[in-house]
């Protein structure tokens, strides 16, 4: 399975732009959800390169989606609960930091994505899961955050494989 995922442009009512609270609703229903998942404490912080420096970051088949005549690198660490659907969150295991480094990508046909250059999560359960059944190159890290005031702080170690190719 390839770590691109879709995106789709969902907004926020003119009203509720500023409201940090406020939840934004799938765009479209999921009549039987298999997973249920919340990120907070999420951050999305981005940098813009040359193109040509993303390219070899790349497979076969994406170039880099740029805005502004730059392709845009993003750091997105946040806090993750999730659980099975029919299933209680569980304690420690379902409560967990994780962390991407992505990118944006158009393939041949102008569809856009996103393409995960690195995957890190605090559980190895997790990154088992995810690496042996849906074949997502997550790495085990140790992570942490901290919030004093409004400043939120990250940090992350990485545990196995150590250093990895990207995603896919």
């Amino acid at each position: 399975m390839a770590a691109m995922a879709a995106m789709e442009e969902v907004s926020r009512p003119p009203e509720e732009a500023d409201r940090p609270d406020c939840r934004l609703e799938a765009p479209v229903a999921v009549a039987h959800p298999a997973i249920h998942h919340r990120w907070t404490e999420v951050s999305f912080v981005h940098w813009p390169f040359r193109p040509e420096v993303v390219r070899p970051l790349l497979p076969s088949g994406l170039e880099p989606d740029t805005f502004e005549g730059a392709a845009w690198v993003g750091l997105v660490p946040f806090h993750l609960d999730i659980r099975p659907a029919l299933l209680p969150a569980l304690p420690w295991l379902s409560h967990f930091e994780e962390m991407n480094v992505r990118t944006y990508v158009r393939t041949g046909s102008g569809d856009t994505g996103v393409w995960f250059v690195s995957l890190d999560a605090a559980r190895l359960l997790a990154v088992a899961i995810a690496r042996s059944i849906l074949g997502l190159n997550y790495c085990w890290s140790k992570m942490a955050f901290t919030r004093t005031g409004d400043v939120v702080t990250y940090s992350v170690a990485r545990r196995w494989p150590g250093r990895t190719r990207p995603a896919g």
